[in-house]
């Protein structure tokens, strides 16, 4: 046992509450360290601060990693567990459940002697009689011996599991109403010295959406605002040139694209030396209103940095003196005076009035021996000179005497002010859900994974009449038309084999009895781990909108049944035309001939019997008959580009022009033309029809020419979307081939641009120019054929021009006609 001697050589052991006491009693001689008189100064030294502190420590000591902790870190082993039989025993044998997780953090501590840091980290831990998930943020630090190498690792702790269900309940929730507001927390970074980050927090990463291959180094600029980036890179270069605090406001890019404002204050940590090591920075939403971490110095502070980094109030209240103390954040918060104590009524002050008898009664019941010493409370404080309201949770423990007499109360303050947020946002997007399923007048109901309805569905019940034993399960197909059942559960099952979007149209019986139609949706909600965890759907009353669009339905029928009768008789109407045209072109030719012949004939043998008028009249009627001749023939060929059916054939156009100059090169030598062709397009085309169509246009321009100049006719063509060129009657995503063909003959008034491709127009008398009026309808038609467009400019005297448009791509071997 240990004596009060003042030379004591295990002093060092002394105070330390419970575990002060533990440690004190054990029988050390069991263990590797043998008795405490045997243990090396440092291993003291770092005890006796363990054992004396109000925050969360623990050690692994030597080469067993023998365990030891404080009555802080005591709270986190809760009843039924590791307390106190871990005390002294080798780590592996204390921690079996997390060995494999802590063992290479203590190894790289002991080997590299660099300390770790590790924030929110999920460690399930065996306590209260079974194990818990549990979040700890945590700090690994090495403990040196006095040879200067490291032979244990010092553990400081706080526990988050109380924010990280908080933080996993809020993804839930905006899982499940999709709408909640962006609740945006601080973001955390380290540098080197040189200026360049090399770590960030998740928050950084969650509020950007970036990698840390993206933010490496310098990467940071790609999301800052390029208006503000150059101010910001001069105040930062300057910070890092002078080795001092950094601090300015300016926008970060979230995810969504959209800037939010940051207060952002960053500060060098120095060696013993004076030089600097690292920077660390926070940026925080200035909306938050909250300070970043106080300056901490590496070589003495490893562990105080790790309690700032946990961003706890620490508080110690001594019932006996009514003496209270705290750590500089808690004093920032209840702006407390910077000195060591102050009563505790002065601690009080800053606490909300509303809640300040509450917080009293919960300090009182703590110290009653009766209670436990537990000591839990949320409350209100309000800056005494900001005025701000800041929502915190107090959790502490009392400590008792032999005699029952509280003799000290410690724990720890977070604020959770955004859990309090969260939650209000999450009502107000219930409620806004709410509002919006009022809206469509829609009956909201959940099922759960298997598909089957659970539960109280008030909705539901208020729709059907059914109650929860009717629509347990399956139950709620009873409520369907009979002809719909089926389908609806074939259509429900292989949403919910295959966890996608439910969609429905059934009818339903309401609980008034009526049946009517509605669209049912039901939408997978998924858990983080991918499985399915439930079905949230709506049904929404369409019964009148399915009402007038059965009767729409109808009318458009009628409507089509009788357009389909008119395009009948259309048709019939146009076999008739098109019968008649080829009648009255094909069986005139025979009296034509004969005609001819016969005039022939006379003329030949009683040419001496006929007097001068006589044979004018003949030679009249000789001319006659060729014209009728030449404009039956343009008809049976307008007739045959109507009715012919052919295949399109991907065709060079530059073929098909110097076969069209061939046919024409005697009508070419004798106007001493010129038919200058550029580079043309290679396009799917009916091969005759189109060299029919190129045939008739150079002919024009051949009989239309001036006296007084040689024809010049020039035949370009080129490739381009729809949207390339000025042509409202082409499509912007089809490919077309341009052509185009110029002259410079007699040309037309532009009034006649359109008129000149009807059948039988003619601008000239017969005696100018021959012709029928047939060939540019025949033009028009051959075009249409390839689903393009033509159109004509002409100036009188100048000369005309044709500009053709045809797809580049038909369908090979589609019929002309089909399209």
């Amino acid at each position: 046992m240990l004596t009060a001697e003042q030379d004591n050589p295990l002093i060092f052991l002394a105070g330390g509450g419970e575990m002060g006491n533990l440690t004190r009693n054990k029988d050390w001689k069991e263990t590797i360290l043998g008795e405490p008189t045997s243990w090396p100064q440092s291993l003291r030294t770092v005890l006796s601060i363990i054992l004396n502190s109000k925050f969360p420590m623990f050690l692994f000591w030597g080469p067993e990693q023998t365990c030891f902790y404080n009555d802080a870190y005591r709270l986190s082993l809760g009843k039924e567990g590791k307390h106190p039989s871990i005390l002294g025993m080798k780590g592996e044998k204390a921690w079996p459940e997390i060995w494999p997780l802590i063992k290479p953090l203590i190894d790289k501590v002991l080997e590299g002697g660099e300390a770790t840091w590790s924030e929110d980290q999920l460690i399930p831990i065996f306590r209260n009689g079974k194990m818990e998930d549990v979040y700890w943020t945590f700090s690994y630090s090495p403990v040196n011996n006095e040879s200067g190498k490291p032979a244990g690792v010092f553990v400081t702790c706080n526990e988050t599991t109380e924010k990280m269900q908080g933080l996993i309940e809020l993804h839930e929730s905006e899982e499940r109403f999709r709408t909640l507001a962006d609740n945006i927390p601080n973001l955390a970074w380290m540098a080197h010295a040189d200026g360049s980050i090399y770590w960030y927090n998740k928050k950084w990463y969650e509020f950007t959406g970036t990698t840390p291959e993206e933010m490496e180094g310098w990467g940071w600029q790609s999301v800052h605002h390029p208006d503000v980036l150059p101010g910001v890179l001069e105040r930062w270069k300057q910070a890092i040139s002078e080795g001092s605090r950094f601090e300015m406001v300016f926008p970060l890019k979230g995810i969504n694209g959209d800037y939010r404002h940051f207060l952002t204050r960053v500060q060098p940590f120095t060696d013993e030396n004076g030089k600097i090591t690292r920077w660390f920075g926070s940026n925080t939403d200035v909306t938050l209103q909250k300070e970043t971490e106080e300056a901490l110095k590496e070589s003495r502070n490893e562990f105080e940095f790790a309690i700032e980094a946990a961003k706890l109030g620490t508080f110690d209240y001594n019932p006996a003196t009514n003496r209270f103390s705290a750590n500089d954040r808690l004093k920032e918060w209840f702006g407390l005076p910077p000195g060591e104590q102050i009563e505790l009524a002065h601690a009080i002050d800053p606490i909300s009035e509303k809640d300040r008898e509450r917080v009293t009664t919960a300090i009182q019941r703590s110290l009653e021996y009766s209670s436990g010493g537990d000591y839990d409370i949320e409350y209100t404080i309000i800056h005494p000179t900001t005025r701000n309201e800041m929502i915190v949770h107090a959790k502490g423990r009392v400590r008792f005497n032999d005699d029952h007499v509280p003799y000290r109360l410690n724990g720890t303050l977070e604020d959770i002010s955004e859990r309090y947020k969260a939650a209000e946002n999450i009502k107000v997007s219930e409620q806004k859900l709410q509002a919006a399923v009022e809206a469509v007048k829609g009956i909201v109901w959940t099922n759960n994974a298997n598909g089957e309805m659970v539960g109280p569905q008030p909705g539901w019940t208020a729709l059907t009449g059914q109650q929860i034993e009717e629509y347990r399960g399956f139950g709620w197909t009873k409520v369907l038309h009979p002809d719909d059942v089926a389908g609806t559960i074939e259509a429900w099952q292989n949403a919910v084999n295959k966890i996608t979007v439910f969609e429905y149209e059934h009818r339903l019986r309401t609980r008034e009895g009526n049946w009517r139609i509605f669209s049912a949706k039901a939408i997978p909600l998924i858990n983080e781990d991918g499985s399915l965890r439930e079905w949230v759907g709506v049904h929404t009353d369409i019964h009148k909108q399915k009402i007038l669009e059965n009767q729409l339905e109808k009318q458009v029928l009628q409507r089509t049944l009788e357009l389909e009768e008119k395009n009948l008789d259309l048709e019939k109407i146009n076999k008739e035309l098109e019968s008649f045209a080829y009648i009255s072109s094909h069986d005139l030719q025979e009296p034509l001939r004969k005609i001819r012949a016969f005039s022939s004939m006379l003329l030949d043998k009683e040419v001496q019997n006929l007097t001068e008028g006589g044979k004018d009249l003949f030679t009249r009627m000789q001319n006659a008959a060729e014209r009728m001749q030449t404009l039956i023939d343009d008809l049976l060929a307008y007739s045959r580009t109507s009715s012919a059916e052919r295949e399109f054939v991907k065709t060079d156009l530059n073929v098909v022009v110097e076969e069209v100059k061939e046919d024409l090169k005697e009508q070419i030598q004798q106007k001493n033309a010129i038919v200058e062709t550029n580079a043309l397009c290679e396009v799917n085309i009916i091969p005759f029809q189109f060299r029919q169509l190129l045939q008739n246009l150079v002919s024009n321009s051949l009989k239309f020419s001036k006296p007084d100049r040689p024809p010049h006719i020039i035949i370009s063509g080129i490739i381009g979307k729809g949207a390339d060129f000025e042509n409202n009657k082409l499509s912007d995503i089809i490919t077309y081939c341009h052509i185009s063909i110029t002259d410079n003959g007699i040309g037309f008034a532009q009034e006649y641009s359109e008129r000149i491709f009807e059948l039988f127009q003619r601008l000239h008398g017969r005696s100018t120019f021959h012709g029928t009026g047939i060939g540019l309808a025949i033009v028009k038609k051959i075009v249409e054929n390839h689903h393009g467009t033509i159109s004509a400019t002409g100036e009188e005297n100048k000369g005309a021009g044709f500009d053709i448009y045809i797809p580049v791509f038909q369908e090979p071997g589609s019929n002309a006609l089909s399209s």
